[in-house]
């Protein structure tokens, strides 16, 4: 089942980040994702059976993007 989390990220400043960001999130279990540069925000849509938001939080730690958990559903 999908489920959505939103991240806050206060680094993302740039199409640069915006790309990098994309690249660690394109994997099976991520469904979709949009970033929003104005908001600062990241929305995750993935596959619940397979990951989880603190791991989708950890995939962007590791890209160097420290993101904060705003909302799940």
């Amino acid at each position: 089942m999908a489920k959505t989390v939103l991240l806050h990220v206060d680094s993302l400043e740039c199409a640069s980040c915006v790309s990098s960001v994309g690249k660690s999130l394109r994997n099976n279990f991520i469904k979709d994702y949009t970033v929003s540069l104005r908001e600062k925000e990241i929305e995750v849509v993935y596959d619940e059976n397979e990951t989880n938001a603190k791991e989708i939080r950890k995939i962007l730690k590791k890209s160097g993007y420290k993101g904060t958990i705003v909302s799940e559903s």
